[in-house]
């Protein structure tokens, strides 16, 4: 991790750099952002518009009913402990990404003479607006009420038609079935299991 900062830091700030020409020259009234693009807030605060966090994956929204994404839920024999352990896993991925945010945004916000907040958060430390893109039918959770889970966001392509060769393929019979195990890697006997089940269910 410390080589990767190191290698990246340039790149990281052209980033910031070009990102807020983009953002003035535009001068919106909201900014939706994923953590990835993490000078969101910042640029918010700046130009006096609103910032609103956006994310793909269960990372940030804070839920007691399961760990974030990558970290290894805790054993049952916790009982009630499991939540609080939950909760703190979202406390612990909120810091993290502030730390290794922070070293970016740093000489922007000293130039802009504006004090430096966290970069997911409002400048006060309270959490932004959070923007869920994917089905609560999924990843069914409760979140507290600054959390909106949206739904799958898709980007319509209306001149768009496929191929021949696809097009045969999918009218040569019952409707295929896709599976894409993304990231971390299940264990194998589970997923086929999952998926299986999935594709057995009548439509």
């Amino acid at each position: 991790i410390a080589k990767s900062y190191r290698a990246i830091s340039t790149a990281q700030r052209s980033m910031v750099d070009e990102a807020w020409t983009a953002a003035e020259a535009a001068q919106p009234d909201v900014i939706v952002f994923h953590q990835k693009a993490f000078w969101g807030s910042g640029f918010a605060q700046r130009l006096g518009a609103h910032a609103v966090l956006a994310t793909l994956q269960p990372i940030f929204g804070p839920t007691s009913d399961f760990p974030v994404l990558g970290i290894a839920a805790p054993p049952r024999w916790t009982g009630p402990l499991h939540r609080a352990y939950n909760r703190g896993t979202y406390r612990l991925t909120g810091r993290l990404a502030a730390w290794g945010t922070r070293r970016y945004l740093r000489d922007w916000h000293q130039e802009h003479h504006l004090p430096q907040g966290p970069a997911l958060a409002r400048p006060d430390g309270s959490p932004l607006p959070l923007l869920q893109a994917f089905s609560p039918h999924v990843v069914p959770a409760t979140y507290p009420s600054h959390v909106a889970t949206t739904g799958f966001w898709h980007l319509a392509h209306p001149h768009w038609t496929s191929p021949d060769d696809l097009a045969a393929f999918l009218h040569m019979g019952p409707p295929p079935v896709y599976a894409r195990l993304g990231w971390p890697r299940p264990r194998r006997g589970d997923a086929a299991r999952h998926v299986l089940r999935a594709a057995r269910r009548p439509a």
